[in-house]
């Protein structure tokens, strides 16, 4: 396990600060002043101020993350994360205004970076990421083998798609409801294990299964990162179907074992 950002000390003159931001502090902390003004000019000559707002705040948040975890830093596929969270706090009723929404969206994030291990997700060379996927190839083949053979015979390894949804937990998937994101999430959180998104990746690839068999290679890489046809998202279908698939955390280990073993 990775030893966990600090937070850079705070520079006064022989008295205790107290910023009324953690995220602003760490920004401004270590950023030029005018690129930050700059950035701001930039996005108000184009996009709507609410939006302008959503956009600076989720800027500053990635800043300071890559800051706060300077092993992992910034890593494509955040973005998705943390704006998902600033969305749902923003829709909820303790949302006071963007400096809070800023604040708790930051120390949500950090939560789950450490106490969940999100942070793995984002390692550098995207190490947990790829084993991720090789982990789904194998229970591809222990759970839908006529689909594991289709995408051998197509030459089609799952880190194709697989790798957006691992690492944005699901919402690289531009049709996946927001309903159903916050079910996996939920379940993500209660059982602090990454096995419901192995169940769920598993489920979508099931209930896909009577298209993708009659595809060539482009055509299920087109579906896999569209869908179409959403019905199956909804999280009254694939919730169901992803928890009748077994899967365990010491199944998942042992898979990561063998292939530990297999590259050795």
């Amino acid at each position: 396990m990775r030893a966990f950002g600090t937070l850079p000390p705070h520079k006064t003159n022989g008295t205790r600060a107290h910023p009324d931001s953690i995220v602003r502090y760490l920004v401004r902390w270590n950023s030029p002043k005018k690129s930050l003004d700059t950035t701001a000019n930039m996005l108000a000559l184009s996009v709507p101020k609410d939006k302008v707002d959503m956009q600076y705040c989720l800027g500053n948040i990635l800043y300071a993350l890559s800051i706060k975890f300077d092993t992992v830093g910034y890593c494509q596929g955040m973005d998705y994360v943390v704006a998902n969270l600033m969305k749902v706090l923003k829709d909820s009723s303790l949302c006071k205004d963007m400096t809070w929404l800023e604040e708790a969206t930051f120390h949500l994030i950090s939560k789950l970076f450490k106490m969940y291990s999100l942070q793995h997700m984002y390692w550098p060379e995207l190490r947990c990421l790829k084993t991720c996927c090789r982990v789904l190839d194998k229970l591809v083949f222990k759970y839908l083998p006529v689909l594991a053979d289709h995408f051998d015979h197509y030459d089609l390894n799952v880190g194709l798609f697989a790798l957006g949804w691992f690492q944005t937990l699901f919402l690289y998937i531009p049709s996946m409801p927001s309903s159903t994101v916050c079910r996996i999430w939920d379940i993500w959180i209660v059982e602090r294990s990454f096995k419901i998104f192995f169940r769920v990746a598993i489920a979508v690839l099931f209930l896909s299964q009577p298209v993708l068999l009659n595809l060539d290679a482009e055509g299920m890489m087109n579906y896999l990162n569209t869908f179409p046809d959403s019905t199956l998202l909804d999280k009254h279908i694939l919730i169901p179907c992803a928890l009748g698939f077994k899967v365990t955390n010491s199944m998942v280990t042992a898979i990561e074992i063998s292939l530990e073993d297999s590259s050795s």
